[in-house]
C-alpha cells in the first residue's frame, strides 16, 4: 500500500513536472517569439528606415540648394538684365556640379542661359512643359517631371522653375536643371533585406527610380507608377503619408511600406520590405530555440551550446547591419553626430573632421565644446541655447536652429543644425545634421554686390541714371495720384573742365566724390541723389513745397561753397550751379521736368554761376 501510494505520488509528481514543463515551454515560446520578432523587426525595418531616411535627407539637400538658387535668381536677374544671365549662370554651374543648366525662357519664345544642353534658337520656350508648369503656378516654385537629356553625358535631369512677372517688359520663367543620375545611382545601390527595393516618384506618380529599369523610361518617355502591375494601389498607399505600414506588394505579398517625403519638393521615396524578412528569420530562430529548450530535458549542455550559437548569429547580423549604417553614415556630405540624453556626443562622421580642420574623430569628440564660442550672435550663452534646443528636440522629435560654430583657431563657422530623435543602439538619441551656411552666405553676398553694381555709380556711390529714371517715374506717379508737389534739382560743377585740365582727371574724380558726400550730408536722409552724366547730378524732391525746394537748393549751394575741397595736398575752391523745376498742370512727365530743370541750370550758368535758378513757364 505504501509502495502504491509512493508510486502514485511519483506519478503525480512526474505528471506535474511534465505539465509544468509544457506550460513553461509554451510560455517560453510566447516570450521568445515576442522578443525575437522585436529584435529582428528593429534590425531589419528600423535600420532600413534610418538608412533610407538618410538617403531622403541627402536628396532633399540637393533640391533645397536648387530652390534657394531659383528664388535668389528671380530677385536678381530682372534687376541686372539679360546681359547677366549667362555670367551668373556659369558661376553657379561651376560651383554646383549636380546642376546641368540655368536658363530663362521669355514670353516671346526666346531662351537665354548657361549649360551644356541649353535649347537653341529653334526652340519656343512657351511650348515647353517647364514654362507651362511655372506659368500655371504663378510665383510658386515648381519641380517638373524628369526627362532624359538629349546629351548622353547629362543623363536624366529634372527642372526647378519659377515665374517672373516682369523681366525687361516680358513675363519669363527661370529654370534650374538638376542631374538626377547620381540620385538614382545612390538609391539603386542600396540593398534592402529579402529582395526589398526602393522607388522614387514625383507628385503625379511618374517613376524616377525603380530597380526594374524597364519601369523608368519606356518608348514614349517616363512611365507612371499607375501603369505597372498593382502600381495604382502602391501609389495610393504612398500618398497616404504613413511612415511605416503593412502593405500587399504585387511581388512579395505581405510587405512593409515606408514612405519618406522629400521636403524641398513634392517627390516621395518609398521602401518596400517583404514580410518574409521578418517572419522567416523569426521562424528559423524559434525552431532553433525550441529545440534547445526541449534539449534541456535531456542535457543542459546542449541547450547552452545551441543558445550561444543563436546569440552569436544574431550578434553577427547586428554587426553587419551596423557596418552598413556606418558606411552610409561616414559618407554623408553633411556633418552628422549622435547625442544622448546627457547632451554628450557619442559618434560623428568624417564630414565633421573636415569642416573643422581636425585630425581625427577622437579630437572632434574630445574638443567638441571648444568648437562653439561662449556666446551666440543673439547674445545667449552657447551652453544655455544648446540645452534648450536639445530638450526641445527630445520633447517634440525634431528641432532646427541656426548656430555659430568656430574652428580651434577662432574662425567663425555659421551653420544650420537639425536635430531628430532616433533610437540608436537601443537608446533614445538625437541625430544631428549640421549644414555649413558659408557657401550660401557667399552666394548671397555675391548677389548683393551685383545688385548694388546694377543701380549705383561706381565712382561717387550715388545712384546711376537708370535707377533715377525708374524711381523718379514711380515717385512722380504717386505725387500726381495724391495731388502732391514734385520737383527736381539738376546741378553741376562750375568750370569743372579747368579742374581736369589743370590737375588731372584723378583729382577731378576726387572732387566729384567729395561733392556728392557734401550734398548728401546737407539734405534729408533717403533723398535720391543720382549721377545724371559727367559732372551733372540730379536730386528728386517728392511731396516738398515750392519754398522748401528753393531753400534746399540754396542750402546745397552754400554747403559746397563754404569750405575748400581738400584733395591730397591741394585746397580747391569749388562752386556749383543749380537748376530747379517742378511739375505743373502742363508739365507732368519726368522727361519734361528734367528738361526744364536743365534749362534753368543753363540759365544759372549764363547769369554768373554759383547760384540757383527756378524754371518759370512764363
Amino acid at each position: 500500500m505504501r509502495i502504491k501510494t509512493r508510486n502514485s505520488f511519483l506519478l503525480k509528481l512526474a505528471l506535474s513536472i511534465i505539465v509544468l514543463s509544457i506550460l513553461g515551454l509554451v510560455s517560453m515560446f510566447i516570450i521568445v517569439n515576442t522578443i525575437v520578432r522585436s529584435i529582428i523587426y528593429e534590425n531589419v525595418i528600423g535600420v532600413a528606415h534610418r538608412d533610407v531616411y538618410s538617403i531622403s535627407t541627402e536628396v532633399d539637400a540637393w533640391f533645397n540648394t536648387s530652390n534657394h538658387i531659383v528664388s535668389n535668381l528671380t530677385k536678381v536677374y530682372p534687376d541686372l538684365g539679360m546681359d547677366f544671365i549667362k555670367p551668373i549662370g556659369d558661376s553657379i554651374l561651376e560651383e554646383y556640379d549636380f546642376l546641368a543648366d540655368i536658363y530663362v525662357g521669355f514670353q516671346d519664345g526666346s531662351i537665354l542661359g548657361s549649360g551644356a544642353s541649353v535649347p537653341g534658337d529653334d526652340w519656343d520656350s512657351t511650348t515647353r512643359f517647364w514654362y507651362i508648369d511655372a506659368m500655371a503656378a504663378r510665383g510658386q516654385t515648381v519641380t517638373t517631371s524628369p526627362y532624359r537629356s538629349t546629351l548622353e553625358n547629362l543623363g536624366i535631369i529634372t527642372s526647378i522653375t519659377k515665374w517672373v512677372p516682369d523681366f525687361d517688359g516680358m513675363e519669363a520663367v527661370i529654370v534650374v536643371s538638376i542631374r538626377i543620375d547620381n540620385i538614382i545611382s545612390m538609391i539603386n545601390q542600396y540593398r534592402l533585406a529579402d529582395g526589398g527595393y526602393l522607388i522614387l516618384v514625383d507628385r503625379q506618380g511618374n517613376i524616377i527610380s525603380h530597380p526594374n529599369v524597364d519601369y523608368i523610361f519606356g518608348p514614349d518617355g517616363i512611365i507612371n507608377l499607375k501603369e505597372i502591375p498593382n502600381g495604382g494601389f502602391l501609389y495610393e498607399n504612398i500618398l497616404s503619408g504613413a511612415d511605416i505600414k503593412e502593405f500587399d506588394d504585387y511581388r512579395f505579398g505581405d510587405s512593409y511600406l515606408m514612405t519618406f517625403p522629400i521636403q524641398s519638393t513634392d517627390w516621395k521615396l518609398a521602401a518596400i520590405v517583404p514580410a518574409t524578412a521578418i517572419s522567416e528569420p523569426v521562424s528559423q530562430n524559434l525552431t532553433i530555440i525550441m529545440i534547445s529548450f526541449a534539449a534541456i530535458l535531456v542535457v543542459s549542455f546542449i541547450l547552452v551550446m545551441i543558445f550561444m550559437s543563436v546569440i552569436t548569429r544574431n550578434m553577427e547580423e547586428s554587426r553587419v547591419t551596423e557596418e552598413r549604417l556606418r558606411i552610409v553614415f561616414d559618407n554623408m556630405p553633411l556633418v552628422t553626430n549622435f547625442r544622448d540624453k546627457n547632451h554628450d556626443i557619442l559618434e560623428c562622421n568624417e564630414a565633421a573632421v573636415k569642416l573643422f580642420d581636425l585630425s581625427s574623430k577622437d579630437e572632434y569628440l574630445e574638443r567638441f565644446f571648444e568648437l562653439s564660442p561662449e556666446h551666440q550672435p543673439d547674445g545667449r550663452l552657447s551652453s544655455e541655447k544648446a540645452d534648450a534646443a536639445i530638450d526641445e528636440a527630445f520633447k517634440t522629435g525634431h528641432f532646427s536652429f541656426e548656430w555659430m560654430h568656430q574652428k580651434l583657431n577662432g574662425e567663425p563657422v555659421p551653420t544650420e543644425v537639425s536635430l531628430t530623435r532616433v533610437v540608436w543602439r537601443g537608446e533614445d538619441c538625437l541625430l544631428a545634421f549640421v549644414r555649413d551656411l558659408r557657401d550660401i552666405n557667399q552666394a548671397v553676398a555675391m548677389v548683393e554686390k551685383l545688385e548694388k553694381a546694377a543701380f549705383t555709380d561706381a565712382l561717387t556711390d550715388a545712384y546711376n541714371r537708370r535707377y533715377f529714371m525708374e524711381t523718379a517715374e514711380r515717385e512722380l506717379s504717386d505725387c500726381i495720384k495724391n495731388e502732391k508737389p514734385y520737383s527736381l534739382i539738376i546741378f553741376d560743377v562750375d568750370h569743372f573742365k579747368n579742374v581736369n585740365d589743370t590737375y588731372g582727371h584723378p583729382v577731378g574724380d576726387e572732387v566729384l566724390k567729395i561733392l556728392v558726400a557734401r550734398v548728401i550730408h546737407s539734405i534729408k536722409k533717403d533723398t535720391l541723389v543720382a549721377r545724371y552724366g559727367g559732372e551733372e547730378f540730379v536730386i528728386t524732391l517728392p511731396n516738398v513745397e515750392h519754398d522748401d525746394v528753393l531753400s534746399t537748393a540754396e542750402r546745397i549751394r552754400e554747403s559746397v561753397e563754404k569750405s575748400a575741397f581738400q584733395v591730397d595736398k591741394l585746397e580747391l575752391d569749388v562752386t556749383i550751379s543749380l537748376g530747379v523745376a517742378s511739375r505743373t498742370a502742363k508739365i507732368s512727365t519726368i522727361e519734361e521736368i528734367t528738361k526744364n530743370a536743365d534749362k534753368a541750370l543753363y540759365k544759372a550758368k549764363q547769369t554768373g554761376r554759383n547760384n540757383v535758378v527756378f524754371y518759370d513757364e512764363e
